[in-house]
């Protein structure tokens, strides 16, 4: 294969790895309500700025995120609190970044078989990570939901986020929960977009 081929090639992937990645810092970055899903109890901020970010394959990094750790939570009963919520720095989005990140400035001098494939194991990876992260949201909205069934007055239930508890309408905050479910079915969509690439067309 010739350096102009080579090259194009190059070009291609990380058009359409850069692509790939703009839509999964948009979902990521995205509002409801007025607030910020992805970056824990810090609503106020936005949790992905990739801003002068370098990245290496096989090193993962979290300087990207901009939010803490603090997840949500709803109090269901007088024994139970219902946790919830997806960080951007979790481990399936922080590996989605870094191999979208890395394949988006890759050159024909970098496209190698070894990183093209090490990349797309690790794709593959971080979205079987994302799904572990959906199937947790669909188990808090399954209890969620059986406390609305048990509970009439559902705003005399309390939620907090890593401080004092406070009045809540648990109904809303299962609409969160499917906010959440929503945005990372659509990344999931976005990624698997790149994994669908064919290796043969790459590999030389």
């Amino acid at each position: 294969m010739g350096a102009t081929s080579i090259n194009s090639d190059a070009d291609d992937l990380a058009a359409t790895a850069q692509s790939a990645l703009d839509e999964l810092v948009s979902l990521l970055n995205t509002q409801y309500n007025g607030r910020h899903l992805f970056s824990g109890s810090m609503t106020g901020n936005a949790p992905v700025d990739l801003d002068g970010a370098s990245y290496d394959l096989s090193t993962p990094q979290t300087d990207y995120y901009k939010g803490n750790d603090r997840r949500a939570s709803v109090r269901v009963s007088s024994s139970q609190v219902v946790d919830y919520g997806v960080m951007a720095d979790s481990d399936g989005i922080e590996t989605a970044i870094r191999v979208l990140a890395s394949f988006a400035s890759v050159t024909g001098d970098t496209l190698t078989d070894e990183a093209l494939g090490d990349g797309m194991s690790l794709l593959s990876g971080a979205i079987d990570d994302i799904l572990v992260s959906q199937t947790g949201l669909s188990l808090s909205a399954s209890t969620l939901e059986g406390a609305i069934e048990r509970n009439e007055n559902v705003t005399s239930l309390t939620s907090e986020t890593g401080g004092d508890l406070t009045g809540v309408d648990v109904a809303q905050v299962a609409v969160n929960i499917s906010s959440y479910e929503a945005r990372l079915n659509a990344s999931y969509a976005a990624l698997a977009k790149i994994l669908s690439v064919n290796l043969d067309d790459y590999i030389r």
